[in-house]
């Protein structure tokens, strides 16, 4: 629950008018192989080509990138 209040207010303070790129939502898919079996981890997010925001069933994850260099972290 706390997962969706902090990606809530992420798309609050998104939304304030405040200037620069529209956000652009993201959607994705993963698959993973481990001792369970394999997992399928979906997910879904917003980005406004600098910084990125996303929740899925790993957890929700944050980053940022500038050039190649890309910093990122799951919450």
């Amino acid at each position: 629950m706390k997962k969706f209040a902090v990606l809530g207010v992420v798309a609050l303070l998104a939304g304030c008018g405040a200037e620069g790129d529209p956000l652009r939502p993201t959607a994705g898919l993963g698959i993973g192989i481990g001792p369970g079996g394999l997992k399928v981890r979906p997910n879904v997010g917003v980005t406004d080509g600098t910084a990125r925001v996303g929740v899925g069933t790993g957890g929700v994850t944050a980053g940022a990138s500038s050039g190649p260099v890309s910093v990122g972290t799951t919450l």
